[in-house]
């Protein structure tokens, strides 16, 4: 029994082995479904999760459900992950495969925020074919129009959406309701349920509009969106950090701040955000002219009234670039709003390619004369692009640089622990873990550490950083560390993949190493043994 809910009245049961666990953590491939017709009397629906394996696909998870809430969702993989965590067992699937179905997606990418969710294309088509059947087309005059080739090629486009790169799909889908709307104004129920459901995106406001500033930077760009997304979160967590520290006539706490996530530390916070906002308007941050008021409006509560941080740490991905300029729903009035500051001020009309590149924050080769701010060795930096240009006096300050560099250089080592941010802030997960973490600082493992920081930091072009490391369970002198970013190195392939992930095995007594490769296509019975120099 992995989890049974007895308090309320509509129970939900959850089964599971250990052994199971082991083999769903082992796989970076998840599959997950739920069905009506075979749901246990007094229940909605079995749901269960499936891992890949070379071979087959494997039930892990069995689960009977009350209904197809997001909370039920989110209580049953909650509990999972608490009970593999409880068991040194660390679930961190790369993939997951599910129906097409809101409230299961934002579950587990609430608990699995780095995972790649995707959507089964049998549901897809499967639900587009219902809705089509549900519009009652013989009364509103569509039974025939269906039958004509060029609308039967619109539905198929329709079904096609998946099928193309994100950045293709709303357009894509625009051309279609152009051309049926042409056809038969009646099909705009039809499109209006596809766009809701399918197309608009589900973290928008509820206009379904996202609004998003364009920042026009003059000074310096980032290397890439991974630098970016890194400073940005160290920046994030040595602000809130601050805060907490700072101490006033109206806020003087004790915390330990060693260990502490963004979400710990939000969670921390919450309770005094009214106190922060209206007593500490002349409190600052250290080296800065920021207020620890202005801060405590980086704390915002979100649709289910928790308390999270204002900032979308998400599209910080190496897959994900800013939305900077198209970023509206089309046909909604929805004018840029210029800012009174250079470039764009007194211009009556401004091209588009120019509001684009002036909004770039991350390196771009037609942009020659700024300079990059870049990661090497752990520290922020920052080089001209071209050798010519001489250093950006004044524009940034090399103070307020130090200090993100000598808190960044605390979080290194346990980064995705320290900085990461995951979007649940339930209490429930965050009590009583006990996730067998070793401190990699310590000083008898620290060689180990050195090591595997050089290994993954040889190669300029494949940058990773230790997510955490495990001490065998069965073998103490085994350490595992989980390796992040770009360090991808297959031994069977001899190169780095594009998407896997891959953990470093640490031999402490034979001071030998292998590297595992977490590829579903990889063969990981058979590993390569080599030498500590």
């Amino acid at each position: 029994m992995l989890f049974c809910d007895k308090i309320k009245q509509s129970r939900l049961l959850a089964f599971s082995s250990l052994s199971a666990l082991k083999q769903l953590a082992q796989s970076t491939i998840w599959n997950a479904d739920g069905t009506f017709r075979t749901a246990p009397k007094f229940f909605s629906q079995s749901y269960t999760i499936h891992a890949h394996d070379d071979y087959s696909m494997k039930p892990i998870v069995f689960s009977a459900l009350p209904d197809k809430f997001e909370e039920t969702y989110s209580t049953v993989l909650e509990a999972l992950v608490l009970y593999a965590q409880t068991n040194n067992v660390i679930l961190n699937p790369t993939s997951i495969l599910i129906d097409f179905e809101q409230a299961a997606f934002n579950a587990f990418k609430k608990l699995f925020p780095n995972a790649n969710i995707l959507f089964c294309h049998f549901h897809f088509a499967k639900n587009i074919m219902k809705r089509l059947k549900k519009l009652q087309l013989y009364n509103i005059g569509l039974n025939d129009e269906l039958k004509k080739d060029n609308v039967k090629r619109e539905i198929a486009n329709i079904l096609s959406l998946p099928l193309l790169p994100p950045n293709k799909i709303t357009a894509a889908f625009f051309d279609t309701v152009e051309v049926l709307e042409s056809i038969n104004r009646n099909f705009k129920p039809f499109l209006n349920y596809v766009e809701k459901t399918y197309i608009i995106n589900a973290k928008s406001t509820s206009k379904k509009i996202s609004y998003h500033f364009i920042h026009a930077n003059t000074t310096i760009l980032f290397e890439n969106n991974i630098t970016l997304g890194i400073f940005i979160k160290t920046v994030i967590h040595f602000t809130l950090s601050s805060v907490i520290e700072h101490k006033c006539s109206f806020f003087n706490v004790d915390f330990n701040l060693q260990k502490s996530t963004i979400p710990d530390l939000i969670i921390f916070l919450s309770p005094y955000i009214d106190i922060l906002r209206v007593n500490c308007t002349k409190c600052y941050l250290p080296n800065s002219y920021i207020q620890i008021a202005e801060i405590a409006h980086l704390i915002v509560r979100n649709k289910q009234n928790q308390w999270t941080l204002a900032i979308d740490l998400n599209v910080y991905s190496k897959h994900q670039q800013f939305r900077l300029f198209d970023c509206v729903k089309r046909g909604e009035n929805n004018f840029l709003v210029q800012s009174i500051n250079f470039p764009f001020y007194n211009h009556s009309t401004i091209p588009y390619d120019e509001v684009l590149q002036q909004s770039l924050i991350t390196y771009n080769i037609n942009i020659s004369n700024l300079h990059i701010l870049y990661l090497d060795n752990n520290q922020f930096k920052i080089k001209p692009v071209n050798s010519n240009n001489l250093y950006p006096e004044g524009t940034i300050d090399l103070k307020i640089l130090n200090t993100i560099n000598k808190h960044h250089n605390s979080l290194f080592i346990l980064k995705s622990n320290l900085i990461s941010f995951t979007k649940s802030n339930d209490l429930r997960l965050l009590q009583g873990k006990t996730i067998n973490y070793i401190n990699v600082s310590e000083e008898e493992i620290q060689k180990f550490t050195s090591f595997v920081q050089k290994l993954i930091t040889s190669d300029t072009n494949h940058q990773g950083y230790i997510q955490s490391c495990v001490r065998g369970d069965y073998n103490n002198q085994l350490l595992f560390f989980n390796i992040g970013g770009n360090y991808r190195f297959c031994p069977k392939k001899g190169s780095h993949h594009q998407h896997n992930s891959v953990a470093i095995l640490v031999d402490t007594k034979k001071l030998t190493y292998t590297i595992r490769c977490k590829d579903s296509q990889c063969n990981n019975i058979s590993l390569i043994w080599n030498t500590i120099e």
